[in-house]
């Protein structure tokens, strides 16, 4: 789950410098000189990067308060990206939130917590035998009990496994279920969050494809709760939603049928929906804000939906620096990045209105959202 309900302290992911694990809260001292202006009520943003140049996998987690400034720091070494041939590797995100901080994987499958303070704690080990294997993990709202998936790419003509795990925190990983799948390529189940009904997860995911994607968090054809014996339950936003978002009290962002590239569908949970808007097909990495009331999308330029406005606000302006959205800071507040590498707040009435973060993820990336970058989640004030 990569948003809370209400405007959050922001958890960065981005590249690091060096493959050890460490926690550096930034000074305050200097917040007087900084002009950018605070995002609702004093909450964070949880966010992730991986530019590239840097070491391979090496990643940061950062921590950002509502005035832009990096409250906390870990780097890590996330789990790599298995080779599969010929086809390129479709990887969940490293860093997820829960309980007021932020929690991130490594490449051995340790889960550590950082909190506001720049704390560093372990929490749990899905242990990781190699490179060749896909980990997806989602902690509770609590952030007491862990969820995963691990898929396990075989050797040429072997069998490729799946063993979904769940975790208290603090405590061993226990293996749910063990699967075992063909020699081809495999849509598995694969852990994508956790709402109020509890853990979540994709069924029929793409794991690899050399195929554009809609949105590469969710890349299966349905969306269900995972019960306590790591196998499916209830299908979540109804029993054609294909799911594109989700919020963590379960409203869902739905397109209708793995045909459908085409229209945006706010669901509740159980399937109503409760507003819609066809875009028309070609956008990717849609983003449903934190109150369920507007739409973020990507294309050949950036498009915000809003449910009480019929005109979409755009990004488009000629000789304008390219921005792409990557995701919700607040409502009415997009994070965004332009083709620089440069994160900032964008209005969503006015999203040229672009105020810099100060954090830089390096790269170009014209008119697209970077494979290595992701809004991981908002933290509610204390």
């Amino acid at each position: 789950m990569r948003r809370a309900a209400a405007v959050c302290a922001l958890i960065l992911l981005g590249v690091a410098c060096n493959n050890s694990t460490t926690a550096i809260p930034t000074p305050s001292v200097a917040t007087s000189a900084r002009t950018v202006p605070p995002v609702g009520q004093a909450m964070d943003v949880v966010v992730g990067s991986a530019p590239t140049g840097g070491p391979a996998n090496a990643m940061t987690v950062r921590i950002i308060d509502p005035h832009g400034f990096v409250v906390a720091k870990a780097a890590f070494t996330a789990p790599p990206a298995p080779h599969v041939p010929d086809c390129d590797s479709v990887l969940q995100p490293p860093v997820r939130v829960g309980a007021g901080a932020a929690f991130y994987a490594d490449s051995k499958g340790v889960v550590r917590r950082l909190d506001r303070s720049g704390t560093v704690s372990e929490v749990a080990t899905f242990k990781l035998t190699s490179g060749q294997q896909f980990l997806s993990f989602a902690v509770s709202p609590d952030g007491k009990h862990l969820m995963a998936s691990v898929i396990t790419v075989p050797a040429k003509g072997g069998q490729w496994t799946e063993d979904m795990e769940r975790a208290d925190a603090g405590g061993a990983a226990v293996v749910l279920s063990h699967g075992t799948f063909a020699t081809a390529l495999p849509t598995p189940l694969v852990i994508t969050g956790w709402d109020s009904g509890g853990p979540t997860a994709t069924q029929n995911s793409v794991i690899c494809t050399r195929e554009s994607l809609i949105s590469r968090e969710y890349t299966g054809s349905a969306l269900v709760h995972v019960g306590p014996d790591g196998r499916p339950l209830d299908r979540i936003g109804g029993s054609d939603c294909v799911p594109m978002d989700e919020l963590p009290d379960g409203t869902v962002l739905c397109r209708i049928g793995l045909n459908d590239c085409q229209s945006l569908n706010v669901r509740t949970s159980s399937g109503t929906t409760l507003w819609r808007r066809v875009p028309g097909c070609g956008f990717f990495e849609p983003r449903l804000s934190p109150d369920a009331q507007a739409v973020g999308v990507n294309a050949n330029f950036s498009i915000i939906y809003s449910r009480n406005v019929s005109k979409p606000a755009s990004f488009a302006r000629e000789e304008s620096p390219n921005y792409a959205l990557v995701g919700w800071a607040a409502p009415g507040i997009m994070l965004a990045v332009r083709q620089n590498g440069e994160l900032g707040f964008a209005s969503a009435l006015n999203p040229l209105t672009f105020t810099p973060l100060g954090v830089n993820i390096g790269g170009q990336c014209i008119g697209c959202v970077p494979t290595g970058l992701t809004l991981a989640g908002l933290i509610p004030p204390a």
